[in-house]
């Protein structure tokens, strides 16, 4: 179970690309103090990945997206970064 301590000075890779769940989700998780860096499908979070990828400590994705789908960007984030927790 996820609890505040465990999330608390966390950096999370958010990628969603509905707005609505998107933003609710990013409220939540500021509530336990983790940092996010939101990205709207694949290709933009695997370009914040690659910008960011020494901050990132987890990655939360959607799957099903347009450009690139979550699927995808997870199997070219592994090629850069096989431990990053997912």
């Amino acid at each position: 179970m996820i609890n505040e301590q465990m999330l608390k000075d966390i950096t999370v890779l958010y990628v969603e690309d509905d707005n609505a769940i998107q933003q609710n989700t990013i409220v939540t998780l500021e509530l336990v103090n983790a940092k996010i860096i939101p990205a709207v499908d694949g290709m933009d979070g695997l370009e914040k990945f690659k910008a960011n990828e020494e901050k990132i400590d987890i990655i939360v994705t959607d799957l099903s997206m347009p450009n690139m789908d979550g699927l995808e960007m997870i199997e070219e984030i592994k090629k850069i970064n096989k431990d990053i927790p997912v």
